[in-house]
């Protein structure tokens, strides 16, 4: 079995929210940067939405996968009529997906609306019971093998710093340096450096800045924090200069990403 057949077989996912919404001109303002992945199923109208590096047409007659933290804006002329699933899968796939090729589209299949009513059934029945929560995770696990029939790292060497992303994610909250990261790898900084910016894309720094904010995102979106809060929280030691490099990354101020639904 591959290294990505593993981590999949290895990984739990869980639905957080399913329902059925119209959207318009109005969506650019709450569908921004969220902490789960998202499943959409198009029933009518279109719309652009603008992901990091890449645009996405939305149209009636096909299901997107959009992964966590990846959208910037949308943009609604008309309307929009959807269904959407938001769920969480561990840190280990997460973590690799901007590593990972797969298909963030795919057309509906006879019966998929269905399957997106039963999700949004399930998820009502409150407390949930064994069988919604099953059926539940064994209906998106289907939808999701639609768009991961042909998937593939670009390259393996990303598990060469599995260590160290796991070491990020553990000590997100604290200032963390490229000194800390070389002498888990076993390499000197340069090196270190040269490498995980070859094979991850951005500078291990980068790519710490990138995990604090969003981690940043889950605290505001969670409520009961302030962003002053967050940001010491996260081992800026400057209020401002964290909401600077929030707004840089996300578009939008921590306060203002506070005031927003996701749909």
């Amino acid at each position: 079995m591959d290294d990505l057949a593993q981590l999949i077989r290895n990984t739990h996912f869980s639905v957080g929210e399913a329902a059925f919404a119209t959207v318009g001109s109005f969506w650019k303002d709450i569908v921004a940067f969220y902490q789960n992945h998202r499943i959409y199923l198009i029933t009518e109208g279109s719309a652009d939405l603008y992901l990091r590096g890449k645009k996405v047409r939305l149209q009636a007659g096909n299901l997107y996968f959009i992964p966590a933290y990846s959208v910037v804006t949308a943009d609604c002329q008309v309307f929009l009529s959807h269904y959407f699933i938001h769920f969480i899968a561990d840190k280990g796939l997460s973590n690799l997906f901007d590593s990972l090729r797969f298909d963030m589209v795919t057309k509906e299949q006879p019966g998929d609306e269905q399957l997106f009513q039963s999700m949004v059934d399930n998820i009502k029945i409150q407390p949930p019971t064994v069988s919604s929560i099953l059926s539940l995770n064994g209906t998106l696990q289907l939808l999701l093998s639609r768009f991961f029939q042909n998937a593939e790292f670009v390259t393996n060497d990303i598990f060469r710093f599995s260590d160290i992303i796991a070491f990020i994610d553990n000590h997100i909250t604290e200032q963390i340096s490229v000194a800390d990261m070389a002498k888990i790898a076993n390499l000197n900084e340069t090196y270190f450096t040269h490498a995980f910016n070859k094979i991850i894309g951005i500078t291990p720094i980068q790519y710490v800045i990138n995990k604090k904010i969003n981690y940043a995102m889950t605290l505001l979106n969670s409520g009961g924090h302030l962003v002053r809060d967050v940001a010491y929280q996260l081992g800026f030691k400057d209020e401002f200069y964290f909401s600077r490099l929030f707004k840089k990354k996300t578009g939008i101020s921590p306060s203002k990403f506070m005031q927003s639904d996701k749909m």
